[in-house]
């Protein structure tokens, strides 16, 4: 509303985005500023049906801001009818008063028709629709605090949501990652449907205040875009995981699943201390960045629930698999990894049957105690608990690809993906594992399929770029192992894209990126393997196995490779690397 008055205060003149920030919060108030003036002008546009394209009413300044251009009528406060018509934006005024009375004719028009439309939309009879829904995404709940420093609740509702309705055996639900895509999205649901191949959608809304959470959901039958149900959940904070356990079971009786017993999650949910349930949504939302200074950010906050709340597991699992990502990516490995473990334990302690826990202690078992059975163990009790993880899935198939299992590894792949199609780790994943099994022609028509929609993937690119390699496409390798350290400047990409360089017989430029490397792992972590990989495929044995004994020593996550890696194939038969197969538990 108060972006609509400032636009028509302003009719026919640019308002900046500066402009709007200050309006609506002042200075020293730290927002995305960018998201939420995005996320108004599309409510503005929807409720006032314009087309952004050949706008009628808001006119896109691009790089700058906006400008009101539509028809005003100006209504007489003593008779209520129309005083005159403008059909051209009007010149600016320096009369506040009556531009304020230009607006709120305006918006009173847009209010009435908005809040007709929205109701009608979300409490219409349900239409009745043939058939169970198998399939399901839960879209991100609208934040209707109106501040947007409370987006991470609403993410964080949307993902607990997701998680408990994925208890629900006889239903495929979509990853929460897979959907944030979809926020503030002007597709339809047909679209978001097709997109994600569901039979349904849910949409709806959050709003926190004081010590109460009121959510609302909407049911959506695709592709016909009609409501099958919607209802309005209101309590105290401290029973918001019963709040969400009731929507779970009321959306699973609307699609028709006929719920047995063991689908139905069991027992009463614990209270929560608000404040220890609020900090750990601050963590999943810092956690869902993935940049190191988040996941610091993410520790800190799952530290705090912790202390607030020490019996409540779902932060610990928190903790674990932020450490976990840090001893991937970040951090040498026995830094992370032990924390990890510590944390993923005591989650179990508390809450045997928390799913995620046991991802998150298969990752340390695999990525960092190679301890396959266990990796294993801990994925396939995951599933048992909610066949909808994905990630449970994409680390069974690691698992698989680690020890040569291929079909397996790409079966579980694809049920990965059918669970979060639109997961970037997942999807590098797949083109990483096809490249591993040797099938470089499908690693390429993977590669390809992924960096079409998602080209900032760099995983997905660099790998794309190996498979080129080894089928002597050239030019196409080194141009996608050169968009991947575009898009990521992390010693780890630039690992691979060295590997790129010497499978396409460029040695001395590979030779030089490798150095370049070795200087940089001295303040940022990149695990070793891939170096020593590197200077394998230039020939240089010695210098090669000196960096693969350095990945075992330091417990570095790429060691997972060993016993399939293409790139290793020339030193298969040296006894030193027998050697490193024997001890990491890969040897035949």
């Amino acid at each position: 509303m108060e972006v609509l008055i400032l636009l028509v205060e302003r009719r026919g003149q640019l308002v900046t985005r500066d402009d709007i920030a200050a309006r609506l919060w002042g200075d020293g108030v730290f927002v995305d500023t960018d998201r939420n003036i995005n996320s108004i002008v599309r409510k503005l546009r929807q409720a006032l049906k314009d087309d952004p394209d050949h706008p009628e009413f808001l006119e896109t300044v691009v790089g700058k801001g906006y400008r009101f251009v539509g028809p005003l009528e100006v209504v007489s406060s003593r008779t209520g009818t129309p005083q005159s018509h403008a059909t051209a934006p009007a010149p600016f005024t320096s009369e506040p008063a009556r531009g304020r009375l230009w607006a709120i004719g305006i918006l009173a028009c847009v209010a009435v028709a908005a809040l007709v439309w929205f109701g009608w939309r979300t409490w219409r009879a349900p239409a009745v629709e043939a058939g169970p829904a198998h399939s399901l995404a839960i879209l991100p709940l609208d934040n209707l605090s109106g501040d947007a420093a409370q987006d991470y609740f609403a993410d964080g509702m949307t993902q607990e949501l997701t998680t408990e309705l994925a208890q629900v055996s006889e239903l495929r639900v979509i990853s929460h990652t897979s959907v944030l895509q979809y926020q503030n999205s002007r597709k339809s649901v047909p679209e978001i449907a097709k997109e994600l191949h569901v039979d349904a959608v849910i949409e709806g809304s959050v709003l926190r205040s004081g010590n109460r959470v009121r959510v609302t959901a909407q049911l959506i039958r695709a592709p016909s875009d009609r409501a099958m149900w919607a209802n309005s959940y209101e309590r105290d904070l401290r029973d918001v995981l019963s709040l969400q356990r009731d929507i779970a079971e009321d959306i699973a009786a609307q699609v028709k699943i006929k719920l047995t017993r063991s689908s139905v999650p069991t027992g009463s949910p614990r209270a929560l201390d608000p404040q220890a349930h609020d900090l750990y949504l601050q963590g999943l939302f810092h956690y869902e960045k993935n940049t190191e200074k988040d996941l610091q950010e993410a520790i800190g906050d799952f530290q705090k629930a912790i202390a607030k709340d020490s019996s409540y597991a779902a932060p610990y699992a928190g903790m674990a698999d932020t450490y976990a990502e840090l001893g991937i990516f970040y951090w040498p490995p026995p830094q992370a990894m032990p924390q990890a473990k510590a944390a993923a334990l005591k989650a179990l302690e508390l809450d045997p049957n928390l799913s995620e826990a046991h991802v998150s202690l298969g990752s340390v078992y695999y990525f960092y105690e190679w301890d396959w059975a266990a990796a294993e163990r801990e994925a396939q009790r995951s599933l048992a608990l909610n066949r909808s993880n994905a990630y449970a899935r994409d680390l069974l198939a690691a698992y698989y690809g680690t020890v040569g299992r291929f079909d397996d590894s790409l079966r579980e792949l694809q049920q990965a993906r059918d669970l979060a199609p639109r997961s970037a780790e997942i999807l590098g994943d797949t083109v990483f594992w096809v490249f591993m099994s040797r099938n470089y022609d499908l690693a390429i028509a993977n590669g390809q399929a992924v960096t079409a929609f998602e080209p900032d993937n760099a995983f997905a690119q660099v790998f794309l770029g190996m498979a080129y390699a080894k089928e002597g496409h050239v030019p196409e390798a080194l141009q996608h192992a050169d968009l991947a350290r575009q898009y990521d400047d992390g010693p780890l990409i630039a690992s691979f894209r060295a590997n790129v360089y010497a499978l396409a017989g460029r040695k001395s430029e590979a030779a030089a990126a490798l150095r370049e490397i070795e200087k940089q792992r001295v303040e940022h972590y990149s695990c070793a393997y891939e170096v020593g990989t590197g200077y394998i495929l230039l020939g240089q044995t010695d210098r090669g196995f000196h960096w693969l004994n350095n990945a075992y020593e330091g417990r570095s996550e790429c060691m997972i490779l060993l016993k399939v890696d293409p790139r290793l194939d020339s030193v298969r038969s040296d006894p030193r690397y027998q050697g490193l197969l024997r001890r990491v538990g890969l040897a035949d």
